[in-house]
């Protein structure tokens, strides 16, 4: 008699089955996930660009569900599901990266020598900085903006659920 091998079907990618998993199992801030529990179900190691573009997705997925992914696996071994009270900070950091990155976005496009760019693309060059710099306006404003929304507008500013 032949021994049968037991096959299980797994959804491709692996990240969606790794997320269902972990989701299926009770997902709970505080909890610790570890690199090799991860490892072992995306098949592929921490170290690899595979690995790191699952986890993101996985990160991506829980953040819609109101849950935060944080850790450097590939440092720590391990990845937290962050408490609440962190989203705040969580959130002001990431804005802060963009507003620099687009104000390093804005110097490089203003600092771009046109003569070495070739014609075809100065008018898209320029509209991109148009609108990076635009975008850099309104977030310079965005208080200013915000006071006046409350005061004249609340019903604008009300959460829809």
């Amino acid at each position: 008699m032949q021994k049968r091998k037991q096959v299980t079907v797994r959804k491709i990618p692996l990240w969606k089955n790794l997320l269902e998993r972990m989701i299926d199992d009770g997902i709970k801030y505080g909890k610790v996930y570890k690199a090799e529990e991860f490892e072992e179900e995306l098949e592929c190691l921490r170290d690899s660009l595979q690995f790191n573009i699952a986890v993101s997705n996985i990160r991506m997925e829980l953040e819609q569900l109101g849950f935060y992914l944080e850790g450097h696996i590939d440092a720590t071994g391990r990845l937290e599901i962050v408490k609440p009270k962190k989203h705040r900070h969580i959130v002001k950091l990431r804005e802060s990266r963009m507003r620099r990155l687009r104000r390093r976005s804005i110097i490089l496009m203003m600092e771009t020598d046109m003569k070495a760019l070739p014609k075809k693309d100065h008018k898209a060059h320029m509209q991109t900085l148009e609108q990076l710099q635009i975008k850099e306006l309104i977030e310079r404003h965005n208080r200013k903006v915000q006071q006046v929304l409350k005061k004249n507008s609340p019903r604008l500013l009300e959460n829809k659920k």
